[in-house]
């Protein structure tokens, strides 16, 4: 009669014991929602790019989840480079984290394949833009750089650190 608790006894003090390793753990948990159940970001950048006054996007290699940073940058010095910081939450910026299916077709662009299943606001965050100045023909070719960090969305989401540089700037799609 004793059998059921040894067996019962070892089998708690192997998990236990197991679940107490020092072995590092290097895997990190996401949830189909994006939420990261670590404390490091729910994805990692695989694409990335920008267009119009000033639109900056970064995505994760299947395209379901897409960070797009926006600041309105139509009336900027036409002369030198424009240098932003940026400190989230800010209402002069919009930050968002969205989820879905094919992201990244849809980013600067007027024919929209994707499916977006989710959208909210990046709560948190600080880093800078910086974008050259309009071109003198109006069109594309103004290169911008958006660098990000500590971002996180209003879930509780981590995202990445950001490093977007594109030379779209001024482009509109359509």
């Amino acid at each position: 009669m004793r059998t059921p608790v040894i067996a019962a006894s070892s089998l708690a003090l192997a998990l236990s014991l197991a679940a107490c390793s020092d072995e590092p753990d290097d895997t990190r948990a996401v949830d189909p929602g994006g939420t990261s159940t670590s404390s490091g970001p729910a994805f990692e950048v695989a694409a990335s790019g920008g267009c119009g006054e000033a639109f900056f996007w970064a995505a994760d290699a299947d395209g379901s989840q897409v960070i797009q940073v926006y600041v309105e940058q139509r009336d900027r010095s036409a002369a030198q480079p424009t240098a932003l910081e940026l400190t989230l939450p800010d209402p002069e910026v919009t930050a968002t984290l969205q989820t879905g299916t094919d992201l990244i077709g849809d980013q600067c662009n007027d024919i929209l394949n994707g499916r977006v299943s989710g959208e909210q606001a990046i709560v948190e965050g600080s880093g800078t833009m910086t974008l050259g100045p309009p071109s003198i023909d109006g069109f594309n070719g103004v290169t911008g750089t958006l660098t990000m960090t500590g971002l996180v969305a209003a879930d509780g989401t981590l995202l990445p650190d950001l490093t977007v540089t594109t030379d779209m700037i001024g482009f509109y799609a359509g």
